[in-house]
């Protein structure tokens, strides 16, 4: 995301989608300490509801602060390989956090390794193509 005079530009179009994530703190992330209440609704309670070439957006009801790394772990079923159920990891690093209505918590990540987006891309298009088609915003 690119700030020109104090209004943020988004550098990739998002795609909307709702798929559940296992979210937790990188392994090198050491200042992020969570107790295990807090980790269990972040691994069963938040989603990613956007991509885009950059990263993704996170629902959730655990705020991880900016510049947080994050693990997000997907699973699903893979249409290449006749249905066979994939699993997909990505690392991210927070860079927008919002509260949203009912303690809910919106994050803007981007790819922590930008080598590896397009894969991720690619993965979770096919993800979604399949669990109904996600819209571009």
């Amino acid at each position: 995301m690119k700030t020109v005079d104090n209004e943020q530009v988004r550098q990739h179009s998002r795609r909307s989608c709702c798929l559940a994530a296992v979210v937790a703190p990188a392994a090198a992330e050491g200042q992020v300490q969570l107790t295990k209440q807090a980790m269990e609704n972040a691994a069963e309670h938040t989603l990613v509801v956007d991509f885009s070439e950059g990263g993704l957006g996170l629902r959730g009801p655990v705020m991880f602060p900016r510049g947080c790394q994050l693990e997000v772990r997907l699973s699903g079923l893979d249409e290449t390989a006749e249905g066979e159920m994939k699993s997909l990891t990505m690392r991210v690093r927070v860079q927008r956090v919002q509260m949203r209505a009912g303690n809910v918590y919106y994050m803007g990540t981007s790819f922590d390794n930008a080598k590896d987006s397009p894969t991720h891309v690619a993965a979770l298009r096919s993800l979604t193509d399949r669990a109904a088609g996600g819209a571009d915003v």
